[in-house]
């Protein structure tokens, strides 16, 4: 591209450049307002299946008083599934927390337009640091995988087991369904080097 010779047209170029630079960098309110709209969402599905998971806990330590044999090693594994997955819950809480503490916590309830809204919701560099930088984005990965390989190891202890009606067909197609998993699809994109980079750089903290 040739530069213009003419002040007048040079200046009205740069304004071009630097108003193009801060649409990319400006995130839609809607865009930003869905994200907590998906975040709400999320905590009431999590609210249903917590109520679930009691109902299903109690059903099985009935069972278990019942005929011990049949049914024990199932309240173990499923007692075992629990523990990983709030384990997993409380890490990706803490680094949520570390993330918002460090853009100066939340906004509060009754704030008019953010009400709970962490005060760096459209920080794009917070994420950036912590997830892509630091790595901290890497640990995750792992830690998806390593709890995602512990409870189908858990589930697989079952295969076989009287009354379960658990087998590797079954075991296969239950490993599909779990959302647990990284997905592959990155490694398309031409530009990210890794799966954290490809999902957290430049996303904003609302996100």
């Amino acid at each position: 591209m040739s530069i213009p010779k003419e002040p007048r047209q040079l200046m009205i170029n740069l304004m071009y450049l630097v108003l193009t630079a801060m649409l990319a960098l400006n995130v839609s309110a809607k865009i930003i307002n869905a994200f907590f709209v998906i975040n709400d969402g999320i905590k009431n599905s999590n609210s249903i299946f917590d109520d679930s998971h009691v109902i299903t806990m109690t059903a099985l330590e009935k069972n278990v008083e019942q005929d011990r044999g049949k049914y024990q090693p199932l309240l173990d594994v499923a007692k075992d599934v629990a523990q990983i997955s709030k384990e997993f819950n409380a890490y990706v809480e803490s680094v949520r927390t570390e993330m918002v503490d460090a853009t100066d916590g939340y906004y509060p309830a009754d704030d008019r337009d953010h009400p709970n809204y962490p005060k760096g919701y459209k920080s794009k560099d917070i994420t950036t640091r912590i997830l892509v930088d630091q790595k901290r984005g890497n640990e995750l990965e792992k830690r998806i995988l390593a709890d995602r390989d512990k409870i189908l190891s858990r589930i697989k202890t079952l295969s076989g087991l009287p009354g379960t009606q658990i087998n590797e067909t079954s075991i296969e197609e239950l490993s599909k369904s779990i959302s647990l998993n990284i997905s592959e699809s990155w490694k398309k994109d031409k530009i990210a080097k890794s799966w954290s980079e490809f999902t957290f750089k430049q996303m904003p903290l609302a996100a």
